[in-house]
């Protein structure tokens, strides 16, 4: 289906920079993804990605065995965006 919505930002507005994480710590971030208005109804998955700000290169992902992730993404979950309501 495509891409239906991608927002940037620095963790938690810049003041939790990731130089300053630990590891094994766990850090809670709420961002609202608003979804393009015409964004194709359909099933779409919820992507995670880090890259390096200053030259834009995505930063290795990786999952839970050392495999890399395809496209250095981590998926979040999985969701559906429905038909607008016909008139």
């Amino acid at each position: 289906l495509g891409m239906a919505a991608q927002a940037d930002a620095q963790p938690q507005d810049g003041a939790n920079p990731t130089s300053t994480w630990r590891k094994g710590e766990v850090i809670v971030e709420t961002v609202v993804l608003p979804i393009t208005a015409d964004a194709a109804p359909g099933d779409y998955r919820l992507l995670l990605g880090f890259y390096d700000a200053a030259n834009g290169v995505r930063l290795p992902a990786r999952d839970r065995h050392g495999a890399p992730l395809p496209d250095d993404a981590v998926p979040l979950l999985d969701v559906t965006v429905a038909a607008p309501p016909s008139d």
